[in-house]
């Protein structure tokens, strides 16, 4: 099942989605027919996830030193238990981007359509996806109106303004019963915890285009050429049009 969160503008059907890699996760991707979710606290940014107070840029003033430990200890174990995925919104080929997953002329982009992506979420499945854009802030001045968690997942710091980041979200926090028929959440099962989680999508429904990084060599484009085929990818990967030429 997949719906938006409660406090992030959808998206229209139309806007289009990409997701860079390198090409052991793209073999990765199409081989298992899945798109990977990585938990959150193993993500490259330490502020993936973590309560405005507890970055260290927001005043805390208003917390006593009990309660900054009480959320500290609470935060660490929500980190653990969130599992994201991460595309870039554009219309067109971002350049920051390839310069991130392009090491050695051997990245891949793929193009998606959002309406595409939501319709294979959108399936009947175990585990509940959320969908919403990221917001890029100050984090010494938070803005107020957060209503969950998952509002704190989709905060990043304006150095990463240029992902314009659009991200999917699975968490798996268990609840138990206590007394007087509440619920709390459970968190005994830090030994079953798994770095992160395979989602199962027809990449044949999915995927738009295939891209291969700029400044490829051609021994390089063939064999994604070859891979694609070899899985029975209908499709042929087209060179980025950062190399386009001119007339000079």
């Amino acid at each position: 099942m997949y719906k938006y969160n409660e406090t992030s503008e959808p998206l229209d059907e139309q806007t289009i989605l990409w997701k860079y890699m390198d090409f052991a996760k793209f073999i990765n991707m199409i081989e298992t027919k899945s798109l990977y979710f990585c938990r959150c606290d193993l993500l490259d940014d330490n502020f993936e996830g973590v309560y405005p107070i507890l970055t260290g840029k927001e005043p805390s003033s208003t917390y006593d030193k009990e309660s900054l430990l009480f959320l500290k200890s609470f935060n660490i174990q929500l980190r653990k238990r969130i599992y994201i995925n991460c595309w870039h919104i554009n219309n067109d080929e971002s350049f920051a981007m390839w310069k991130v997953f392009n090491e050695k002329g051997q990245g891949i982009a793929i193009k998606v359509q959002n309406e595409n992506l939501v319709a294979l979420l959108d399936a009947d499945r175990e585990k509940k996806v959320l969908g919403g854009k990221v917001k890029y802030i100050d984090y010494s001045n938070v803005p107020k109106g957060f209503k969950s968690y998952y509002d704190f997942t989709l905060l990043k710091r304006k150095s990463f303004e240029y992902e314009k980041e659009f991200r999917l979200i699975i968490q798996l926090i268990k609840s138990k019963e206590i007394e007087g028929g509440h619920k709390e959440w459970d968190f005994s099962d830090d030994k079953n915890l798994v770095n992160g989680i395979s989602l199962e999508v027809d990449i044949t429904k999915l995927v738009n285009q295939i891209y291969v990084s700029p400044q490829s060599p051609d021994w390089y484009f063939e064999i994604v050429k070859n891979v694609i085929k070899k899985y029975g990818i209908e499709m042929v990967p087209i060179r980025s049009s950062l190399d386009d030429k001119t007339l000079l």
